[in-house]
């Protein structure tokens, strides 16, 4: 289902029902409740697998490694006036050590790669894992090998590592990305 909320934001809400009996009583009654309800046939969709990982640029880290250069040196100066005891010290080196370590291990979870589906649904392009899907909304696709291509978002400035099990289920891709997005730039391998 999905309408406009009181914010006048499209809202996108899916329902799962055991049986499809179930769902139809629903979808019946919804209709019947709510006579602005529209009923449209389910769209068709195409799933393709790839595996995904976050390209984290320089650009992206310099900010956020400037801000716990900025925390352990402010945390120092406080701790250092409080006066060099044992406890100070342990302290000092946990200041200094735990933004560092998170920091290193958020960066590794966010680059390693993630099995998903590439899906293709009406206007939409997503990729669903687990965890629900996440619309994308491509600004270029910077081809990295036949099998695979850096998708940039132009919403969130994202750059996304796509790769897929065959060329041709890359190209398959590119060409129903292309047709939902036909303003989207594209380089191709080698430049």
């Amino acid at each position: 289902m999905s309408g406009v909320d009181r914010n006048s934001h499209v809202q996108r809400i899916l329902l799962r029902f055991k049986t499809a009996d179930d769902a139809v009583r629903a979808g019946k009654a919804i209709v019947e409740s709510f006579p602005l309800v529209l009923e449209r046939s389910p769209a068709q969709k195409e799933d393709i697998e790839v595996t995904t990982s976050l390209v984290i640029s320089t650009r992206t880290i310099v900010p956020f490694l400037f801000l716990v250069v900025f925390w352990e040196f402010w945390s120092s100066i406080a701790l250092l006036l409080s006066g060099l005891t044992v406890l100070g010290v342990v302290l000092l080196g946990l200041v200094f050590l735990l933004p560092v370590l998170f920091f290193w291990l958020t960066l590794i979870m966010l680059r390693r790669p993630v099995k998903k589906l590439l899906r293709f649904v009406e206007d939409s392009v997503m990729l669903v894992d687990g965890n629900g899907e996440q619309e994308l909304e491509p600004g270029k696709i910077e081809w990295k090998t036949s099998m695979s291509f850096v998708l940039g978002e132009k919403i969130y400035r994202t750059n996304t590592l796509v790769a897929f099990a065959s060329s041709s289920d890359a190209a398959r891709a590119v060409q129903l990305i292309r047709d939902r997005f036909p303003e989207l730039g594209q380089t191709n391998i080698g430049y």
